[in-house]
C-alpha cells in the first residue's frame, strides 16, 4: 500500500493501480485500498471503475468527507441525468434518525434497555432500589423497542439491498427480460442502480426516478 502511495504521488498512476489491484487479488478488503483504487482510477478516467471503488469504500466508511467529495466529482462526469424520486417525509425522517449511528451500536442499546426492563420485571414489588418506579419501566421497554426498530431500519435503508454500477459504455433498458421487448431508455457507464431480481442473463433494476426495467448482466457490476 504504501509502494502504491508513493507511486500516487509522483503522478504515476498507471503502476499506482497495478500495485493496489495486486493488493485486491490477495482478497483484502480494506476502506483505504478502495479508496486509492477511485481516486486512481478517476485520474486514468476509467468512470465506470472509479465510481466502483469510491462506491465500495463509502460503504465500509459512509461518512467520510473525502470519499463523499470524490465521489460527487467523478458522478459530474456520469452522462445520465436521472431525477432522484423524492422520499416521502416520514422515510427520511426515520432514516436520518436510524443512520445517527450504526445497527449495531442501536441493537446494544436495545438490548440492555430490554434487559434492564426485564431486571425490573423480576424484582418489582421487591423494593430493590428504584425498581418500583413504574414509568421508568415503561420507559425503558419503549425505548429498548424503538433501538430494535432503528437497527433494522439502519441495516435496511443501507445494506438490505442488492445494487450495482453500470460498466458497459451504454446499455439498453427493455421493459421485459428479453432483447426483442420494448426499449424504455438508454444508460451509460458510471450509473448506479438498484437490482430488484433476476433471470437467466438479466437483472430486474430500478433507477433513482423509480424507473424499472430488465438489463443484460454483462453490463453492470454489482456492488
Amino acid at each position: 500500500m504504501q509502494k502504491g502511495n508513493e507511486l500516487y504521488a509522483k503522478n504515476n498512476f498507471t503502476e499506482a493501480l497495478t500495485v493496489y489491484k495486486a493488493i485486491v487479488l490477495n482478497d483484502v478488503t480494506a476502506y483505504s485500498l478502495y479508496y486509492n483504487l477511485g481516486c486512481t482510477y478517476f485520474q486514468l478516467d476509467s468512470l465506470a471503475q472509479s465510481i466502483y471503488y469510491l462506491e465500495k469504500a463509502m460503504q465500509l466508511n459512509p461518512k467520510d468527507e473525502d470519499v463523499n467529495h470524490n465521489l460527487s466529482l467523478a458522478y459530474g462526469n456520469q452522462q445520465d441525468d436521472i431525477d432522484k424520486f423524492p422520499e416521502l417525509f416520514m422515510v427520511s425522517f426515520l432514516k436520518k434518525i436510524a443512520n445517527i449511528t450504526s445497527s449495531n451500536l442501536w441493537l446494544i442499546l436495545a438490548a440492555f434497555s430490554l434487559w434492564f426492563a426485564a431486571v425490573y420485571f423480576y424484582f418489582k414489588g421487591k423494593g430493590k432500589l428504584f425498581l418500583n418506579s413504574k414509568k421508568l419501566h415503561f420507559y425503558t421497554l419503549i425505548f429498548g423497542l424503538f433501538c430494535f426498530l432503528m437497527a433494522y431500519l439502519n441495516y435496511h435503508f443501507n445494506y438490505n439491498k442488492q445494487e450495482a454500477i453500470v460498466f458497459s459504455p451504454s446499455t439498453i433498458i427493455y421493459k421485459s427480460p428479453n432483447s426483442e421487448a420494448e426499449n424504455l431508455i438508454e444508460i451509460h457507464e458510471g450509473l448506479k442502480v438498484t437490482v430488484l431480481d433476476e433471470v437467466d442473463q438479466w437483472y430486474q433494476i430500478k433507477m433513482t426516478d423509480n424507473t424499472k426495467g430488465w438489463l443484460n448482466k454483462s453490463a453492470v457490476k454489482l456492488l
